[in-house]
């Protein structure tokens, strides 16, 4: 399974994406975060399905990347209380 959407700038559905444009972000921050928000409920849908396929016993997952789109310095200030507190920042 492929979830190449932040690196080739695919955009994000609106129902994460007007979660992150409401924050004080810039707009390339906003889409990179719905992106990501996005591509891990995909993977959870994915694991609960194996769960409930019993077949997890026997899966692996693995998920790779790397560094992702650089922000080129247009984040300069702290990640937002609302992302850090969103369960998803880690």
């Amino acid at each position: 399974m492929d979830h190449a959407g932040p690196r080739y700038q695919r955009p994000a559905p609106p129902k994460y994406l007007d979660k992150f444009l409401a924050m004080p972000l810039s707009q390339d921050t906003a889409h990179l975060y719905a992106m990501l928000e996005h591509i891990d409920d995909q993977i959870g849908r994915l694991v609960d399905w194996l769960d409930q396929s019993a077949l997890a016993k026997n899966t692996y997952v693995f998920l790779g990347g790397d560094n992702g789109p650089a922000l080129f310095g247009s984040e300069q200030r702290p990640v937002p209380k609302e992302v850090r507190d969103s369960g998803h920042w880690y």
